[in-house]
């Protein structure tokens, strides 16, 4: 899923984040989903169903398939 920095721009995930591509998802889900993890913190805040949806993380199994570190500036 790619996200656009537009989007970043005016949302809430400003600054450095980490990316990580792989599988989560609640009760044994292996859908590919894009994960955001705030650099700092302990856990995986939120992930994407939709670009515009944000679902709470139900951190059960990860497959990590890729890490990419993004900047966006305010």
């Amino acid at each position: 899923m790619k996200i656009s920095r537009k989007f970043i721009k005016h949302s809430k995930f400003r600054g450095l984040h980490l990316i990580i591509k792989g599988k989560i998802g609640a009760l044994g889900c292996v859908r590919k989903r894009t994960v955001h993890m705030r650099i700092g913190t302990y856990g995986l805040a939120r992930y994407y169903l939709r670009g515009d949806t944000l679902y709470s993380a139900a951190i059960t199994q990860t497959g990590k398939i890729g890490i990419k570190i993004i900047t966006s500036y305010k």
